[in-house]
């Protein structure tokens, strides 16, 4: 359609600055079409699709894998294409918030939510056969028209919540992360199948039940997902996931003792398993400053949070080292005394001197108050570890202590990956990830009709 290739210009040429200016020519182009004639209330044309969901048919194909990210962009590019009636399916930022507190809650544990979603399209020749007619860029309704406008389109993902594992993981199909815009409840589902890829074929699950999924080799696994409704219909979807084996010959209880919130963070503490026998408290702090954290200003960019036990899976591993088997997690704690105490920014990509190294200087001022002496009475002073720009954080933090005569009771300071001379991270980069993410956020995604001009 002529109109298509127009507004499409218009949206390549002339974006607007934000999305209520996208959504005002949207609706002036269609304000006359008879809304109540779009089947499921949901206009492709109307939307901003950054990934086109044709392709998403339910017909699983080389070309039509899909990851967490672009289940999540596919589902807000649907999500914007509601053109009448009520929103029936969750906004996309409380389904993403959903899917991270279910897994925070849920270690070791994924989760296979679904989308399947009816909409509409103009047909290519609506205009020239006079099904809609179009003046001054607006579309109006043929009333003696003797076919409608508009193709029905289908939308079907699965996909995985994470992408990558260690030996094994459980996987559940969960009710409440069944997303439809045509009424489509758990009931009306016959089976539930999943092919993992290890070997053992198709398998069926039921609703909100685990199923326990244990690898023997490493390598990229394809998970195949189908969906059977009552009715005989039926789709399919698959994504990648990374599996790594390891000969864990023990796994070291992750723990979170204590944590404080402060104006810049949260601070973690974990007690020394070496003084159990004595009160809790921080005889040999290990201060971790995590480093540069883009989810809290770009969460559907980077969903993942760093925390506090992102920290310890890290570290939490058996290796061979000197021909035995150790594990760090062992060495800090069970051996070495360390309490470890991890900063998690409020804001990780916040400006360095006026946000984070507060923060971490208000966190080295309380570790120093509380700590109390060793057993034998002597006090142990601090091991500061900063990660990637977590290393600048403290080098600044306490160098301006050190400057203003304040006492930081630190021995050591060890950076790991800290650019030191500098990272050259353009502006417009780093503001391209938070419009990316706004846009996402409130189901404004054209980008993908910028870039193809390009």
């Amino acid at each position: 359609m002529a109109f298509l290739c127009n507004f499409s210009l218009f949206a390549q040429n002339n974006i607007p600055a934000n999305y209520q200016q996208l959504r005002n020519a949207a609706t002036q182009a269609f304000q006359y079409l008879d809304k109540s004639q779009i089947p499921n209330g949901y206009l492709y044309e109307f939307g901003y699709p950054a990934f086109v969901p044709n392709h998403l048919n339910g017909i699983r194909t080389d070309s039509n894998k899909i990851n967490a990210l672009s289940w999540h962009i596919s589902y807000a590019s649907l999500y914007s294409m509601k053109v009448h009636g009520n929103q029936d399916m969750p906004n996309p930022e409380s389904l993403q918030t959903q899917q991270r507190n279910f897994t925070d809650s849920n270690n070791g544990v994924i989760a296979l939510p679904i989308f399947w979603v009816k909409y509409a399209s103009f047909k290519q020749n609506a205009v020239s056969s006079n099904l809609l007619t179009l003046q001054n860029n607006q579309l109006y309704d043929v009333a003696s028209r003797t076919q409608s406008p508009y193709q029905n389109q289908e939308a079907f993902a699965v996909t995985i919540t994470k992408e990558k594992i260690t030996n094994g993981a459980s996987f559940v199909f969960k009710s409440d992360m069944l997303h439809s815009n045509f009424g489509l409840v758990p009931s009306q589902v016959q089976s539930l199948q999943a092919n993992f890829d290890d070997g053992q074929g198709w398998r069926t699950l039921q609703w909100n039940v685990p199923l326990a999924v244990n690898y023997t080799q490493a390598g990229t696994k394809t998970i195949a997902c189908r969906v059977i409704l009552n009715n005989g219909s039926s789709k399919e979807s698959h994504s990648n996931l990374e599996v790594k084996i390891e000969n864990i010959l023990e796994i070291y209880p992750y723990r979170e003792d204590d944590f404080i919130d402060f104006a810049g963070g949260r601070m973690s503490i974990s007690y020394s398993k070496k003084y159990a026998g004595l009160p809790q408290k921080l005889r040999k702090p290990l201060i971790v400053v995590e480093g540069f954290d883009s989810n809290q200003v770009a969460p559907l960019v980077n969903e993942s949070d760093y925390r506090y036990r992102d920290f310890i899976h890290q570290i939490n591993k058996w290796v061979i080292f000197n021909g035995q088997n150790v594990n760090y997690m062992s060495l800090l704690d069970d051996i070495g005394g360390y309490d470890l105490v991890f900063l998690n920014y409020a804001n990780g990509t916040a400006d360095i001197t006026g946000v984070n190294v507060p923060f971490f200087q208000e966190v080295l001022q309380w570790v120093n108050t509380n700590k109390v002496n060793m057993p034998n009475g002597t006090r142990e002073k601090n091991v500061v570890l900063g990660l990637s720009m977590g290393g600048l954080v403290a080098r600044f933090g306490l160098a301006q202590m050190v400057r203003n005569g304040q006492n930081t009771d630190t021995r050591q300071l060890i950076t790991y990956d800290s650019p030191h001379r500098g990272a050259n991270i353009p502006l417009g980069f780093q503001a391209l990830m938070g419009q990316f993410n706004n846009r996402l956020t409130n189901s404004v995604i054209f980008f993908k009709k910028a870039l193809d001009k390009n």
